[in-house]
């Protein structure tokens, strides 16, 4: 009998270690997708300096206008409320015209239900789970949920909350209102004009007044905004960044417009794999994907602490946002393939905009001489059965080799690659050569006889 329910123990612990290892695939691979899109955008490195920065004492907030999110799938800390408000007691308590907004509102049918009945929203749950993804590093960035209305009305009605919102903020010193300092719009209405429509053109401006930039995506075909026309992309606003889809190639996606005056940059928002409303990893794209990429980015530059950055931002709002725009376009990456097509020409680059920022308060010192002269950061997947991924860091501009030894340190295989200053993703198919099922190590060398932390791997 002993022996029955040993063998019954042993086939239990066997199911589940393979499962264990299944489930360690699978999240290894959802981080390699997940990767993909934020190296694109140098994130790794953008979070390395912020690692090297104080916290913003105030929490910034992002609004999403968007569908409804199934809250219940993320972080729960990640979720803005309204502390001025008490949650279902039916009164309006902080007298914002709102009864009982205490995690958002819906302008669809002008209810506090932001989730759906906790249903959620195809579209709403993914655009969220993207920024969440690039603040998820953050030093403390909550997001407001804010469900978006079909009509202009209401389109409008949502911004003009957000307004209040920062207006009230601003004119108490943080004892009403919300810190909002961007709002992600990964909608639009294609072929209306912005001299038709002043009211929803001005309520840009008065956003960015109080300090808010809103970031607009454009339209899901290849057209030229300026010949066809758009809403809001061709509304002429200082705090409005307008978002154009590209991929992991920095190659303009066919379905995705432009304008030279019009669209300002482009985010790889392009097979986005992030979080769907069914609760399961997935791929997302289109423009609605790219325009969360920059919204993020912004929500992470104000999560850092500078004396003079953190005054302005309490007495200058206006200028901020003017400033972390300038960053944000000026900062991308030029690529051929929006040559004469956007107003900067760029792809969307965390790290640069962020050394803006730096640079504009005389804090270079920050960002200069961050970097390790060889570390590996991370292997994934790992276990592994093909290829693994590398995060190297390195210093400076040179010549390395990857080197895969046993647990005896005997060489089995030699990568030699070109590696920049930053953090750099190096793939590598394990399966050339003597490698079998086994763990091994990993470990990098430059020219010069620099060597690198170990670091282990499994492959099956």
């Amino acid at each position: 009998m002993k022996l029955k329910n040993r063998k019954r123990e042993i086939n239990k612990q066997a199911i589940i270690f393979r499962l264990f290892l299944l489930y360690s695939m699978f999240f290894n691979h959802s981080s390699v997708l997940l990767a993909q899109n934020l190296e694109k955008i140098d994130y790794y490195e953008a979070i390395k300096v912020l690692e090297k920065t104080e916290k913003n004492p105030e929490i910034p907030v992002i609004a999403v206008i968007d569908g409804a999110v199934k809250r219940k799938i993320f972080r729960k800390e990640v979720f803005w409320k309204n502390k001025y408000e008490i949650q279902n007691n039916g009164i309006d308590d902080d007298g914002n015209g709102y009864v009982d907004d205490y995690m958002g509102w819906n302008f669809s049918n002008n209810s506090k239900d932001v989730t759906n009945k906790g249903v959620g929203d195809w579209h709403g749950t993914p655009v969220c789970s993207i920024v969440e993804k690039i603040i998820s590093k953050s030093k403390g960035v909550q997001l407001m949920n804010l469900v978006k209305g079909e009509s202009i009305h209401q389109i409008i009605e949502s911004l003009a909350y957000v307004f209040m919102m920062r207006k009230a903020y601003n004119e108490t010193k943080g004892e009403k209102g919300a810190f909002v300092v961007a709002v992600n719009c990964s909608w639009g209405k294609n072929r209306l004009w912005a001299s038709d429509y002043p009211e929803w053109c001005e309520i840009y401006n008065k956003l960015g007044k109080e300090g808010v930039l809103v970031i607009s995506s454009v339209p899901n075909d290849d057209l030229d905004i300026e010949k066809v026309g758009d809403m809001p992309s061709t509304c002429n606003s200082e705090y409005l960044i307008t978002v154009t889809n590209t991929n992991t190639k920095d190659k303009k996606i066919e379905e995705a417009a432009y304008g030279k005056y019009s669209v300002d940059i482009s985010a790889p928002g392009d097979k986005s794999y992030t979080l769907l409303n069914t609760g399961k990893y997935g791929f997302f794209g289109g423009t609605s994907a790219a325009a969360p990429h920059v919204t993020g980015t912004i929500g992470l530059m104000y999560s850092i602490f500078l004396e003079d950055f953190y005054l302005n931002i309490k007495h200058k709002p206006e200028e901020v946002a003017s400033l972390i725009k300038k960053c944000i376009v000026e900062g991308s990456n030029k690529i051929e393939s929006l040559n004469g097509i956007t107003a900067f020409e760029g792809r969307l680059n965390a790290f640069n905009s962020i050394k803006l920022l730096f640079d504009y308060y005389n804090k270079s010192s920050i960002y200069e001489n961050i970097f390790q002269q060889l570390k590996i950061v991370s292997i994934y997947p790992n276990p592994a059965i093909n290829n693994v991924t590398v995060l190297l860091e390195s210093n400076e501009d040179k010549e390395v080799f990857l080197d895969v030894t046993d647990l005896n340190g005997r060489i089995l295989n030699s990568f030699p690659y070109f590696v920049k200053a930053g953090i750099n993703t190096i793939e590598i198919f394990i399966k050339k050569g003597k490698m079998k099922k086994g763990v091994y190590i990993l470990k990098t060398r430059s020219l010069s006889g620099v060597v690198s932390n170990d670091k282990k791997i499994i492959v099956r």
